[in-house]
């Protein structure tokens, strides 16, 4: 459909600043829930599955030509049933299986990148490897996501809910209904309601999900930066370890002003 024609647009013509928006709600995948996920990274499985696999916007190496730079606007639409799993099969114009570095709608996006009025629901990410992130709008976001949803997601591994590396903004996001937990069982893996790490803003938004880690997990974020204000986590968060309802670590130079915890 036309949303996949956009990526091809983005990732393939490496028209980057190109920017896009919904008229109507789009369904890519129903039923996920009934999806076979431990094997999202088998490819001989994805082959065969015949699923329509999401390659994220900027997705091909995070350089300054592939970052996506436009607006994306939903116009208060959703798209449901993305699967970003960490190997891409069947990536156009691609010989080989596409390892991604970063999961989410974006892959990663630049200053001037605007993500707004977009609800992502009944989807699927993970990243490619432990040492790289996952977000539901971005694995790495420079720019701003305002104004948006992820309800009933599910992220795997070094995973935020929103991005899992924040140097934008985030402003009245909400997390409703996700899971957010390990893959790689008995790794050091972190996982957070928004971000692993803000070096940005993160304001007005709300966790109501579920956060698990063997590591570190966080309501809000796992290390700070930024700024955190007038966020709310609302969900559980579970740790083998280190545990903290909004913020697990805050820097010296990181600020966190009028935001509440109702977690365990």
């Amino acid at each position: 459909g036309q949303l996949f024609w956009f990526t091809e647009m983005v990732n393939y013509d490496h028209k980057v600043s190109l920017n896009g928006e919904l008229t109507n709600d789009i369904v890519i995948h129903e039923n996920i829930e009934d999806y076979d996920y431990d094997s999202m990274c088998d490819t001989s499985y994805i082959k065969s599955s015949g699923y329509h696999m999401w390659v994220p916007l900027g997705d091909k190496h995070y350089s300054t030509d592939d970052v996506y730079n436009g607006t994306f606007d939903g116009n208060g639409h959703s798209i449901s049933g993305i699967i970003c799993p960490a190997i891409m099969p069947y990536a156009k114009k691609l010989n080989a299986p596409l390892k991604l570095p970063y999961s989410g709608f974006a892959a990663a996006t630049d200053t001037a990148a605007v993500i707004k009025n977009l609800t992502i629901e009944n989807s699927y990410f993970y990243p490619g490897n432990r040492t790289n992130y996952s977000g539901t709008f971005a694995g790495i976001n420079k720019g701003l996501i305002q104004d948006c949803k992820v309800e009933n997601c599910q992220l795997q591994a070094n995973s935020g809910g929103v991005c899992g590396y924040n140097r934008g903004s985030i402003d009245s996001v909400e997390v409703i209904s996700t899971t957010i937990y390990d893959k790689y069982l008995g790794s050091f893996t972190q996982n957070a309601g928004f971000a692993i790490y803000n070096f940005g803003t993160i304001k007005r938004s709300l966790f109501d999900g579920v956060v698990y880690s063997n590591y570190n997990a966080a309501g809000i974020v796992i290390e700070n930066e930024g700024l955190i204000y007038g966020c709310r986590n609302n969900g559980a968060v579970y740790s083998n370890l280190d545990i903290s309802g909004i913020c697990l670590r805050n820097q010296e130079i990181g600020t966190i002003e009028n935001c509440v915890n109702t977690s365990n």
